[in-house]
């Protein structure tokens, strides 16, 4: 039995860094898609989003350049998450930021 001096699991370090390299692949995109979609439509625009919840319920959030701002915390927090998983936490990272900088370029290039 573990306790929570021990080592991690080099299986659970993976899972841990697969988990949070996929969120922040996915945050980093809703990231990047928000912030194309405010400047195609003006400095003060804003953008809402609406999901239901488990309740059936219906929530709607804006979209604007304050919220893009407490979203990159969330982005930078699984950055630092990954990095402090060592040189495969940092491989995930710059994969990621890779993926995401040819994509914008090839926007670019289009």
């Amino acid at each position: 039995m573990r306790n929570q001096y021990d080592e991690p699991d080099v299986e659970d370090v993976q899972g841990y860094i697969a988990d949070r390299a996929s969120l922040l692949n996915k945050v980093f995109t809703d990231s990047v898609i928000w912030q194309q979609s405010l400047q195609a439509f003006g400095r003060d625009a804003s953008l809402a989003a609406t999901w239901i919840d488990y309740k059936g319920e219906e929530h709607v959030f804006a979209i604007n350049r304050v919220y893009l701002q407490a979203h990159l915390k969330i982005v930078r927090s699984l950055i630092n998450d990954l990095i402090a998983c060592g040189a495969e936490g940092k491989r995930a990272v710059q994969s990621i930021i890779s993926l995401h900088v040819s994509m914008l370029e090839e926007e670019e290039t289009s």
